[in-house]
């Protein structure tokens, strides 16, 4: 499930791990699409961050081998 919600600016996104709950940074995500003109790239910073925090539910915790994977 994904949500959105207001956290600290430098908390992109929030997971509990071993579930499928996946909290976005409403503030953050509105501030790059106020200072980014073109919707794709607005798109693929949150794809980028989804991405991310999906391979962590399914059980990959190192954020190394995280980063590798989603590029």
């Amino acid at each position: 499930m994904l949500f959105l919600d207001d956290l600290p600016l430098q908390a992109g996104r929030l997971l509990s791990c071993w579930t499928n709950n996946i909290v976005l940074n409403r503030s953050l995500v509105e501030i790059v699409e106020a200072s980014v003109t073109s919707k794709p790239t607005v798109n693929a910073l949150v794809y980028n961050l989804l991405l991310h925090e999906y391979l962590h539910a399914l059980g990959e915790l190192s954020e190394v081998e995280v980063r590798r994977q989603v590029v």
